[in-house]
């Protein structure tokens, strides 16, 4: 992203706009063949409820290994990089659908609506129901 203040600021008057133009500037990284890191991540946002401790068990790593190392290479620990992936597609939902924000919610893989809505509003500033009126 070019200028992430600058992209805020037209979030605050054009949502639309913004949501189109991160879309068009976001590319995906390319996954490392074979590397475990990459894998997790993919997994973690794949939606995949999978337990990190068992994850690291099967592949011969200690939790903390897991977790260090995805640290140093997503900037974030596993379990905020899957909360950071669920809060995004569950606020594409929000943005392009008018489906019931619970099942957002649930199909997105929170528990229930009052934890989706903190965490939307944790990482964008503005409740679920703020994003549904500014769509409109």
């Amino acid at each position: 992203m070019r200028d992430p203040d600058a992209q805020a600021r037209l979030a605050e008057f054009d949502p639309e706009r913004a949501s189109a133009q991160l879309h068009e500037e976001l590319c995906p990284v390319r996954v490392r063949e074979g590397y475990w890191v990459d894998e997790l991540a993919e997994e973690l946002r794949s939606g995949s409820n999978l337990s990190l401790h068992e994850w690291a068990e099967i592949r011969g790593l200690s939790p903390s290994t897991l977790s260090s190392v995805f640290q140093r290479e997503f900037g974030v620990s596993p379990k905020r990089f899957r909360l950071e992936s669920r809060t995004r597609v569950a606020w594409r939902a929000i943005m392009r659908s008018s489906a019931l924000l619970t099942d957002i919610a649930f199909n997105v893989g929170f528990s229930d609506l009052p934890h989706l809505s903190r965490s939307i509003r944790m990482f964008t500033g503005r409740s679920p129901g703020e994003w549904r009126t500014l769509r409109s």
